[in-house]
């Protein structure tokens, strides 16, 4: 058992690299040239105001040697200093420079997992690297959510030593970059980790301070209405609407009720009023299932809730994101980790848990692209509907713990 696993492990390892590092060694792709571009342009001391017009931006890629084209939308501003440190490098360089630092920090989330869980070097590694795509394209696009896990998991370790301060200053620290991990905080806040909420919330709020006041109102002002709020509601500058790429219900629903003569002339309903009914009615039922989940964890032992309040958060986030790509997926790492590692639950639970997030990791999108476009919309969102089967999975175990809490009264 032991030599399969290993084996396991070395071929997701070799996926990884073959399908990420290595391309990340050979050219500069647009992922890693958004954040490489902004950050040179702060180095350089230009003006940034244009950040978020996406034919300047390009033209400055291209004046850096980039042909990817690129965009800074929707990231926030403070998203350009995210790779100043590499900024003084050339592209492909700096690329090669952060395509190792990720390399090292995916040992870095093995080791963190290791440490968190007990678990063995290889059980750890098979966390991580069952990500697959998300891990891969991480690599190769020169994605930051390896930073993000990263962090993620050393802010959970601090939470766990009750080192409030620093466990909320990096939760503070990635949220101010990618908005995601800030659904941890409920998490912490009903655990009674409250002074962690506090600290989290208030370095974010010095962290958005210092963006309005090195950038100026008139960015931020741009950023809020022209690049965060259309992100909220799955409209990305410079991305369609109706293709298959960022799984979510806006999609979804997009393709079943809004004709377009070009890219979607026969919906299965012409009801594009019925398209919002619908979002905000799944919407509601998915906040009901998260509030459901928070009453029944109520009544478990206050020492063991804060694993599944974690989860409940991190699962019930993923099924609420406008728009994911597999990038993403890699963040998903961390309440997988934590479900795993809950001794109550029964080893079949943990096993469809992990075996869920390895279906997300290997979906085979050509296939499904293809079926979606040939035999039924259904087909073209399998991560969507993983991502929700993987929810409905933890509910139906609160359920059970739940129930058999109270049978053991």
């Amino acid at each position: 058992m032991k030599g399969r696993l290993l084996v396991g492990v070395l071929l997701l390892a070799a996926f990884s690299i073959w399908k990420g590092a290595v391309p990340a060694f050979q050219r500069v792709y647009s992922d890693f040239s958004n954040y490489y571009v902004s950050a040179r342009l702060i180095l350089e001391n230009q003006p940034l105001d244009s950040l978020y017009n996406d034919g300047w931006f390009r033209k400055k890629a291209r004046a850096y040697g980039i042909e990817e084209p690129g965009k800074f939308s929707p990231f926030p501003p403070i998203t350009a200093f995210a790779l100043l440190p590499l900024a003084g490098f050339e592209p492909l360089s700096a690329q090669r420079v952060f395509t190792v630092l990720n390399l090292i920090l995916i040992l870095g989330c093995i080791w963190l997992v290791r440490d968190l869980t007990g678990w063995s070097w290889n059980h750890s590694a098979l966390l991580i690297l069952v990500s697959g795509l998300g891990l891969a394209n991480n690599l190769r696009f020169g994605q930051v959510y390896i930073v993000v896990l990263f962090l993620t998991l050393l802010s959970y370790s601090a939470a766990l030593q009750n080192k409030n301060p620093l466990s909320g200053g990096l939760l503070a620290g990635v949220a101010a970059f990618k908005y995601f991990t800030i659904i941890y905080l409920p998490a912490y806040w009903l655990h009674g980790k409250k002074s962690l909420v506090y600290l989290s919330l208030g370095a974010l709020i010095l962290l958005i301070i210092f963006q309005y006041l090195f950038f100026g109102r008139a960015l931020m002002i741009e950023f809020f209405a022209n690049s965060f709020l259309p992100h909220l509601d799955a409209q990305l500058s410079g991305q369609g609407v109706y293709h298959f790429y960022f799984q979510s219900w806006e999609g979804f629903l997009q393709f079943l009720f809004v004709a377009d003569p070009q890219y979607n002339p026969d919906p299965l309903v012409s009801w594009p009023e019925g398209k919002s009914w619908v979002k905000y009615s799944i919407l509601l039922i998915l906040l009901s299932c998260i509030v459901l989940g928070i009453t029944k964890l109520k009544t478990f032992p206050i020492d063991r809730r804060l694993p599944w309040y974690l989860c409940l958060f991190g699962f019930g986030g993923f099924t609420l994101i406008p728009a994911s790509a597999t990038y993403h997926f890699v963040m998903m790492a961390f309440p997988v980790m934590v479900y795993c590692s809950i001794p109550s639950l029964h080893r079949n639970w943990k096993a469809l848990v992990l075996f869920l997030y390895g279906c997300i990791g290997f979906i085979p999108y050509g296939l499904t692209h293809w079926l979606g476009m040939h035999a039924g919309i259904f087909f073209g969102f399998p991560r969507l509907w993983a991502v929700h089967l993987l929810f409905f999975t933890l509910l139906i175990s609160i359920y059970r713990v739940h129930r058999s809490e109270l049978n053991s009264r």
